[in-house]
């Protein structure tokens, strides 16, 4: 979490490697100047959270409440990414935690993924939880308002549907297998891309191709 939530390289090589967890050193690395300490994506700043500056905010509102629960809330072998998601949205849902909402909780669990136990999940093709990006991106694939609103089951059972449509597709151009979660990314640069296509929005930064 802490590295999705900070998302800038140089700063998680300053900070090593979190655990055991030291908020102390945290801190004092996010206090060093002179440098960029976030990314520009994932980060859970303080805005509207009584002042506090967003390290700080982090740290009392996400970081120390999870890791002074770690053997209850980490994932075990056996758990589905499914399971570790109910057990984020229940410490939110229970103000436990503050701001990690069900996108980054998403987020956060495709890097979990990638390391055991969560890599041996039954549901690491299939899990997935929508975000804006990927909403409207699958709202322009079906024909509907770009903006409609999902219900997240009908927007999972759509997104298996495409999943199951274009596999073939995947295969055929050398593309391969996708996991639902890459098949979400899809959908949000989908989104992007037609934002641009059609004069709804310009890109954040323009493409530079290798010289």
């Amino acid at each position: 979490m802490v590295a999705r939530l900070v998302n800038q390289p140089d700063t998680l090589a300053a900070l090593g490697f979190p655990v055991p967890w030291d908020p102390k050193w945290f801190l004092e690395v996010m206090a060093a100047p002179g440098k960029k300490r976030y990314g520009g994506a994932y980060v859970i700043h303080a805005d509207n959270k009584r002042g506090r500056p967003t390290p700080i905010y982090q740290v009392e509102a996400l970081f120390d409440p999870l890791w002074a629960r770690c053997d209850k809330t980490r994932p075990w072998p056996g758990d589905t990414l499914a399971d570790f998601d109910d057990i984020l949205r229940e410490l939110q849902d229970r103000n436990i935690i503050e701001g990690l909402g069900s996108f980054y909780i998403g987020q956060i669990i495709a890097d979990l993924k990638y390391v055991e136990p969560l890599k041996s999940a039954k549901d690491w093709w299939t899990y997935c939880v929508p975000g804006p990006g990927s909403e409207r991106g699958l709202n322009r694939i079906l024909g509907r308002p770009v903006d409609a609103d999902w219900e997240e089951r009908e927007w999972r059972r759509e997104l298996r549907a495409l999943h199951a449509e274009i596999a073939g597709d995947l295969e055929e151009i050398g593309v391969g297998r996708l996991c639902a979660q890459d098949i979400q990314n899809c959908l949000c640069e989908f989104d992007k891309y037609e934002r641009v296509r059609l004069g709804e929005g310009k890109p954040k930064k323009k493409y530079r191709p290798p010289e």
